[in-house]
């Protein structure tokens, strides 16, 4: 089933600092070449990447798609917007919510944009599907269940894809906003207009600047 996003309008910072603001189309810190303090080695955060002119999300799980790289090698692009990490049926994020964050095809891909020279944000939520928002009891495990995602590639920014019924629950909405609230040193929100129903989307993204370690 192809996924559905509605566009973005409004940014909230929600915590004070270097920030990587927005959408997909945001600046990102050009010199961002530290790891993180802690997490898998696994993909490793390439030592020198280019500065985020675009993201645009690329769906792997569905359809024939495009590799990543071809796109990089046709058009210029270095950044992708990865979509979408998904509960498994509890508090664990998986891509969608079957497939292991790594020694599958998802971390092949990551790896072959590094090795291109282009990094990568992974989007986690979207309009269908079983949200980490709505599976996780509480707004630390939930940040506990992003941090994994971001551990497990090294991040620079996770993109929080807040739509339909993890949106239509004040519940899990205000838990999803808690769950930002718990990181350090950033975290953003970004609010669109409703798709394609009566519900409202929301977006969010936690970003990292240089050298600062995810776990604060």
């Amino acid at each position: 089933m192809a996924r559905s996003h509605c566009p973005r309008s409004l940014t909230i910072v929600l915590a004070a600092g270097s920030v990587l603001l927005g959408t997909a189309g945001a600046t990102a810190p050009a010199d961002a070449t530290a790891a993180p303090a802690s997490g898998p080695a696994s993909v490793a955060l390439p030592r020198a990447a280019v500065p985020m002119a675009a993201a645009p999300y690329e769906y792997l799980g569905w359809g024939d798609p495009q590799k990543p790289t071809d796109v990089m090698a046709a058009t210029g692009t270095k950044w992708f917007t990865l979509a979408f990490i998904l509960s498994d049926g509890g508090c664990n994020p998986k891509w969608d919510g079957s497939r292991a964050l790594t020694g599958g095809s998802d971390e092949s891909a990551i790896r072959a944009i590094r090795a291109k020279g282009g990094d990568v944000v992974v989007s986690a939520g979207g309009w269908s599907g079983a949200k980490l928002g709505e599976k996780c009891g509480s707004a630390g495990a939930l940040a506990g269940a992003y941090q994994k995602v971001v551990d497990a590639y090294h991040l620079r920014a996770l993109d929080i894809d807040i739509e339909n019924t993890e949106f239509a629950n004040a519940t899990v909405r205000k838990r999803v906003v808690d769950a930002l609230k718990t990181r350090r040193p950033v975290w953003t929100t970004t609010a669109g207009p409703s798709c394609p129903s009566t519900s409202a989307a929301t977006a969010g993204r936690w970003a990292r600047p240089p050298s600062v370690p995810w776990k604060g």
